[in-house]
């Protein structure tokens, strides 16, 4: 596996043909858990993801698309135009190094719909990379939290080593798109109800996501037709 640290030589100088780039936000998780919680979670997942491939491992991009948040301070909104546009800098970059797929693990939802936009555009106008977008929590059960509760909390309880975590939210209908968060919780945390988080509970979250992403990048490698060892 290639990682941040490597120089070119050692990481890049055998062009290699898969890369992986983990991309997160800096926005409120409620008051126990970090701002860079999405990007914690999507350079984990990407890392186990980037060992099991035999891929390069890029540096993540610790902001996002969070209008969503901007009623908390401290989170950092991108927007979508000029997120977009870094991507594509990127994606020629690749090209010019013969990257033949570029894997995005994005840990952040309201990233999603940008993410999607800027990657198929990019795919129907370029023959390499080719860029895929998998969203970690859509491969997992989410036991209803949309943001910074049980599920998140665990995950960062299991990565940081922390005590198990007691929380409490609100979900509401047509949060994150009819309205912003703090319309709905004061605390920040969307979800309905109070939990505890469990370290052992994460490690299996994590598990799984890594599991699944893998299966579904190998069946993209299938269908672009790359000779490339998945396992």
């Amino acid at each position: 596996m290639a990682t941040p640290s490597l120089n070119w030589r050692s990481t890049w100088e055998g062009r290699p043909r898969i890369v992986i780039l983990p991309v997160g936000s800096f926005e409120q998780h409620g008051p126990h858990l970090p701002y860079e919680t999405d990007t914690l979670i999507a350079v984990e997942v990407a890392r186990r993801l980037a060992s099991r491939l035999n891929a390069a491992l890029l540096p993540p991009i610790p902001y996002g698309v969070s209008p969503e948040h901007m009623g908390f301070p401290g989170t950092i909104t991108v927007d979508p135009i000029n997120y977009c546009l870094l991507l594509r800098d990127i994606f020629h970059s690749l090209s010019t190094h013969g990257t033949e797929l570029l894997v995005i693990v994005n840990g952040h939802g309201g990233n999603t719909s940008t993410l999607d936009s800027c990657a198929t555009h990019w795919n129907m106008t370029h023959t390499r990379p080719k860029v895929h977008v998998t969203w970690v929590w859509s491969h997992t059960d989410t036991m209803g939290d949309k943001h910074a509760g049980p599920a998140e909390s665990s995950i960062i309880a299991s990565l940081l080593d922390l005590d198990d975590i007691e929380g409490e939210g609100r979900d509401c209908p047509g949060i994150f798109h009819l309205h912003p968060t703090h319309q709905c919780t004061d605390s920040g945390v969307v979800y309905n109800g109070s939990f505890t988080s469990s370290r052992e509970l994460g490690r299996k979250l994590l598990d799984d996501i890594v599991k699944s992403v893998l299966k579904e990048v190998c069946k993209v490698v299938e269908i672009l037709g790359l000779d490339l060892d998945c396992p």
